[in-house]
Formats: structure tokens, sequence, C-alpha cells
């Protein structure tokens, strides 16, 4: 298996562990191709801007924030999230998940909120705010409600709620940054804004 670009550490040392999740299984999408999220990531994060001089990896262009000791775990199950999770969080490690159908998130998320309550910012173009409906793609975020906190919570990205969502959005006040404000304002202003 092809590891991410980054993948710059031993586990033990590591500050930040990349971990693939190669499942669509609960997903209601007409579309396939989730489960292949992670090889396709890697893949492409080895290309981009990445070249090998002297047996070592450089990347073309220095990322800000690439200074973090990176390790990629590799893929896991769904199965697997509680246990896997459950460690990386004890070893004080930071977790980033790839690939996988929504229903995967939800699932982190409650496993990673038994340690603390959660600020969750969510990159979607969508809200995944319903909550009429449980545990589908479309209620992620309603799923996860009781598992984080909400108030210091925000959403990034997002184009096309429906009313139901833009409903949820308003009574549980969490701060939607459309792509039309990212424009409008800009980045700085936006990060200045969700901190």
């Amino acid at each position: 298996m092809e590891k991410i670009c980054w993948n710059n550490s031993n586990y033990n040392d590591s500050e930040v562990v990349i971990i693939g999740i190669p499942d669509e299984s609960q997903s209601h999408a007409l579309r396939e191709g989730t489960s292949k999220a992670p090889e396709q990531i890697r893949k492409i994060s080895n290309l981009a801007d990445s070249y090998k001089r002297d047996g070592k990896k450089s990347l073309g262009l220095p990322l800000t924030g690439i200074s973090k000791k990176v390790f990629d775990y590799g893929d896991i199950t769904r199965q697997q999230i509680p246990e896997t999770f459950e460690k990386i969080i004890k070893d004080s490690k930071i977790p980033i998940s790839i690939g996988g159908d929504h229903s995967l998130s939800a699932k982190i998320i409650k496993q990673v909120s038994k340690s603390k309550k959660l600020s969750l910012v969510y990159f979607d173009a969508h809200p995944d705010f319903i909550t009429s409906t449980k545990n589908y793609y479309g209620s992620v975020f309603g799923d996860v409600l009781e598992f984080i906190d909400v108030q210091t919570s925000v959403q990034i990205g997002v184009r096309t709620p429906e009313q139901e969502e833009r409903d949820n959005l308003e009574k549980y006040q969490v701060i939607a940054i459309s792509p039309f404000d990212i424009a409008e304002k800009g980045i700085t202003k936006i990060f200045q804004q969700i901190t």
C-alpha cells in the first residue's frame, strides 16, 4: 500500500495519524466509489508537487503546517474504528480519517467524544443536518448533536441546504460558512470569525 506523502514518522513518535477506511457499506448514494478514496488520496498526494532526490521525498512547494510528525496507519475496517481511534486518542495523537461514506464520520465522532466533548469543524457542501431521519449521509451532523459542543462547532463550504437543514442551523445557532462567504470576506477573515 502506498503511504500518504506526508508520512514522515513511526507511530510512537508521530503527532498526527492518518487512517484509511475504505468502506461504503452504509451509503445510500446512487454513485459508488467512496471506498476507493483512501487509495486514491494517497496516490494523488504522492503525485502533486513531490519528488525524490537522493532517496528522500521532497515537496515541490512547502506547505504551511506540515512540520508535524505524520504516520500513515494504513487502512482499517468499519469494525476496527472503536479500538483504533481509542488507541490513537489514548496515545495523545491527532487522528485524521480518509475515505469511506458519511456514516463513518458519525461513528468516529461518537468514539472520539468518549474522551471529551468536541467542537466540530465540518467541511462539506451540504450541512448533513437532517434530524427527521437518522443514520444516513444527510443526517451526520444531526446524528452527533449529543456528542459535540454545538455552540463552538462550525460548518464550512455549505452551498445547498434543504429547508429542514436551514431550520436546524438556525435552531441550534450553528455557524455555516458558504463558498460565497469565503470569496467575499477572504480566508483570513473567515479564520478570525471561527477562532
